[in-house]
């Protein structure tokens, strides 16, 4: 069986991570802290990604300690509940930096598979190699 795989229903798939010498912030770590900042609780954000409590205190002191400042603010509550989380200003700014620039990746990589896989059709019908 043949067939033309180079077809319109496929697309890039892009997996972005900040790095310093451990992968700081990825795709999963900026959802979290996205979660926390709009669920204000980072048990509720924990529940919403399916991860322990535990997990995500640690992603967030792993966080912290790599980016030498505080990401998440908390507010503990009394004996019935209450205490409420949420992202500081440099935390804010760290997931919108991510986001913009997974964004911009993620746009510039669609341009460039087309670009790519419309000179690949053409390669076929010149049987020449495309220049970029």
């Amino acid at each position: 069986m043949t067939g033309n795989i180079i077809n319109d229903a496929l697309h890039p798939v892009i997996n972005i991570a900040l790095a310093g010498e451990k992968v700081f912030l990825d795709e999963t770590t900026a959802e979290f802290l996205s979660l926390v900042e709009e669920k204000r609780s980072v048990r509720s954000a924990c529940e919403a990604l399916g991860t322990s409590y535990s997990t995500g205190w640690n992603m967030i002191k792993r966080m912290e300690a790599l980016a030498g400042c505080k990401l998440v603010i908390r507010t503990q509550g009394g004996r019935v509940g209450g205490g409420r989380s949420c992202l500081t200003e440099e935390g804010k700014r760290l997931v919108r930096l991510y986001t913009d620039y997974r964004s911009a990746v993620c746009e510039a990589a669609a341009g460039l598979y087309e670009l790519c896989r419309r000179r690949s059709v053409c390669y076929e019908e010149d049987e020449k190699t495309p220049e970029f």
